[in-house]
């Protein structure tokens, strides 16, 4: 995929971060299909993400930030026991053809959704 064209695929998305369909049983994560250098859907590109439209997300700045973690079931105790403010306890979406991973939210001081991801 050209820098262009993964350009123009994050531009859509942001653009309109509610079009792509839910893959269903996730909880809400997306699949986009993006055209790539090849013809239908082989020569495409697949794009996966989670968009949250909830009250708490801000389009203000930075709206979010995931952080890869060894043991979300510690870091989630952890963050607990400081005061953290949890959005969500770990969750485990599962993604067809890729597997399952787990992630949970908070947020920080001033505001910014963290996502602590375990894969």
């Amino acid at each position: 995929m050209s820098e262009a064209n993964r350009q123009a695929m994050e531009a859509a998305i942001v653009a309109n971060p509610g079009a792509a369909p839910v893959i269903r049983g996730t909880g809400g994560i997306r699949k986009l299909r993006w055209m790539g250098s090849g013809r239908g859907k082989r020569g495409g590109i697949r794009t996966i993400y989670f968009h949250h439209a909830g009250p708490e997300c801000s389009n203000n700045g930075i709206g979010r930030i995931a952080l890869k973690v060894g043991d979300i079931d510690t870091a989630y105790g952890d963050l607990k026991d400081k005061g953290g403010a949890s959005l969500s306890p770990p969750q485990t979406p599962h993604f067809p053809g890729f597997g399952d991973f787990k992630f949970c939210c908070f947020r920080d001081p001033d505001g910014i959704i963290l996502e602590l991801v375990e894969v």
